[in-house]
């Protein structure tokens, strides 16, 4: 999961205490990023949440995929290439 406007990372918290793995966090507030990395185990991005492109998210997206499903969806994706 990646945070946007994360502050100290109270809701990243939450989520992390109930099984999500949090990856990421953004936020303009440079007081906020010890305690966000230290209790979400996450990296604070200092960046203005109106700047961020979808390519400072992504990365931290794909570390979650695993291998499974990326084998599950090449063969489904070459499964409809070949029908085709």
């Amino acid at each position: 999961m990646v945070d946007l406007f994360c502050g100290i990372g109270g809701l990243s918290y939450g989520m992390k205490s109930k099984g999500l793995r949090i990856k990421a966090g953004f936020d303009l507030d440079w007081t906020c990023l010890y305690a966000y990395e230290t209790n979400n185990e996450a990296k604070f991005i200092f960046k203005d949440i109106r700047t961020v492109q979808k390519e400072d998210i992504i990365p931290f997206l794909f570390q979650e995929i695993n291998k499974k499903f990326w084998l599950v969806a090449l063969l489904v994706s070459l499964f409809f290439v070949i029908r085709i």
